[in-house]
């Protein structure tokens, strides 16, 4: 009886599709099972987050580097980019003109991809120039922005997609803490450049041009501007 109560309020209530509520709750429990992993998880994104502003890199240097955070972090952020875009139709147009349909698994797989490439090429540039240290910093106070973007996208789709039935505002509310998401990112990793990097500016503005700018422009035109 209260499994089946349970059943028909959050699945069945509304219009959004079984398949993002379901993977949404996936999703749920999988951050829960990141905690239980790794208790120290919100104490490595409060301080990898404020990165940027220690005077001291021992205050978050016992918590850098950590691959199972970063892979917590990656499976977090792409799952709340697929479910985003599934959920909402995001990119619709874009998928359509390339003949493909708008399957969770083939976004999900996109979506990680383009993480991952991302990853790499930071690690490229940063070994290019030498300064691994500096690089692993940066990626570290990136992906605690990114853990921190997905709880609270995470709260937002769990009202919007059960409780609101997609007909609320909360879309425009992503799209704003999207905005400021990219926008606290940029600020914090131009930070770290000047607190840590004896490089002529116009390496840090290539950078920040090539792996942080352009890509979120790409981002912004396919999913918001072509659905």
């Amino acid at each position: 009886m209260i499994i089946s109560t349970i059943y028909n309020e959050l699945i069945l209530r509304n219009s959004t599709p079984l398949e993002v509520r379901l993977i949404l709750l996936c999703t749920l429990l999988l951050v829960a099972f990141f905690y239980i992993v790794n208790r120290e998880w919100f104490t490595s994104m409060r301080l990898l987050s404020l990165t940027p502003f220690q005077k001291f890199n021992w205050e978050s240097e016992k918590y850098s580097v950590n691959y199972l955070y970063r892979t917590s972090s990656l499976i977090s952020i792409v799952l709340c980019v697929s479910i985003a875009i599934r959920g909402y139709q995001l990119g619709i147009v874009t998928l359509k003109n390339l003949s493909f349909d708008n399957n969770f698994l083939f976004i999900l797989l996109i979506i990680l991809v383009l993480f991952l490439i991302k990853f790499v090429a930071n690690k490229i540039y940063f070994s290019l120039h030498e300064i691994d240290d500096l690089g692993d910093r940066i990626i570290d106070f990136q992906y605690s922005i990114n853990q921190w973007f997905s709880l609270v996208l995470l709260g937002l789709f769990l009202v919007d997609f059960f409780y609101l039935k997609l007909g609320s505002d909360i879309l425009i509310l992503t799209i704003f803490l999207s905005a400021l998401y990219f926008l606290i990112r940029l600020f914090g990793t131009v930070i770290i450049f000047q607190n840590n990097i004896r490089q002529p500016i116009i390496t840090v503005f290539i950078y920040l041009c090539t792996y942080e700018i352009a890509p979120a422009l790409v981002i912004a035109k396919v999913l918001f501007v072509n659905s």
